[in-house]
């Protein structure tokens, strides 16, 4: 177990040596994310010449109620000492300001290389990709379509995780009796993973959390209609239903899912919408907005 006094030191460790290359690189700018975030305070006070910036990749909610729960004094002065927030969503921008400082909302933009290689809508695969952790990512709810989708469909899952995560989704699906309809592949990268997008006729995203859904995007440049249920990242990425199926229980996902199975029109439909979507998502669309906001709280860039 670890405990409150756990964390205190292995951070104070973390910060040591964290200090140690600031002091041999002297950046102007640094980034945190994650666990680090914990950072900011102390490096304002220390270094007030460093910009910091925290980089927020999850949302309010998962933060205060789940990963930080029992620190939230800890993360909302965090939040309140960085220079900047950079939220993921519009909707987490406007919760961090509800806690105070400056935060701005800048999409993750789509980073795999494109191919070109566009799904024909033809092959009876249903796509799944991300981290192998049964609850927050709603295997279940994947072990559970597999029971109702036709029989020569099959789920393809992609995404590494722990062996004990690995267990319990092996387990779901054996005793739901889907071992034939779900191909688990583990994590692919590359054109392995591209080439499994290009294969698939859907995309299903069963997160019961979600910050954004990088994912989404990936799928979407493959031309993959995607279905979604309603958590703040992916929603805003479709456009609350725009460009994608948003779903906001489990009896509409495989009613959902199963519809566009039997309609290749609506896939292509869809289909169209994803790809001009994508295009917003870009690094030459994000990547300005970085630079402007690095050069509001630095004046400019080197």
């Amino acid at each position: 177990m670890v405990t409150g006094r756990d964390i205190g030191l292995t951070q104070k460790i973390e910060y040591f040596f964290l200090q140690r290359r600031l002091c041999k690189d002297k950046p102007q700018i640094i980034i945190l994310s994650g666990p680090s975030l914990f950072f900011s305070h102390g490096l304002k006070r220390d270094y007030p010449q460093i910009k910091v910036i925290d980089w927020l990749h999850n949302t309010y909610g998962a933060y205060t109620s789940k990963y930080y729960a029992n620190r939230i004094s800890s993360f909302k002065n965090a939040v309140r000492a960085a220079d900047l927030v950079v939220a993921l969503t519009d909707t987490d921008c406007e919760r961090y300001r509800e806690i105070g400082g400056n935060v701005t909302r800048i999409y993750n933009p789509i980073v795999t290389r494109n191919t070109g290689s566009i799904s024909k809508l033809t092959a009876k695969y249903i796509c799944f990709v991300g981290r192998i952790v049964v609850e927050q990512k709603g295997l279940d709810r994947l072990v559970q379509l597999a029971v109702r989708i036709p029989n020569d469909w099959i789920i393809r899952i992609v995404g590494s995780g722990s062996a004990e995560e690995i267990s319990k989704l092996k387990l779901l699906i054996e005793q739901n009796h889907v071992s034939d309809k779900i191909n688990v592949l583990g994590e692919l990268r590359g054109e392995s993973l591209e080439r499994v997008y290009a294969t698939s006729s859907l995309f299903v995203l069963t997160s019961r959390w979600e910050g954004f859904g990088l994912v989404l995007l990936e799928a979407m440049s493959a031309g993959l209609p995607v279905i979604s249920y309603d958590t703040s990242g992916p929603s805003e990425i479709l456009a609350g239903g725009q460009f994608g199926k948003i779903v906001s229980n489990d009896l509409e996902f495989f009613n959902t899912v199963n519809d566009l199975i039997r309609r290749k029109d609506i896939r292509l439909k869809y289909q169209r919408l994803s790809l001009v979507r994508v295009q917003q998502f870009q690094v030459q669309q994000i990547a300005p907005q970085w630079i402007h906001e690095i050069k509001a709280i630095v004046g400019k860039v080197e």
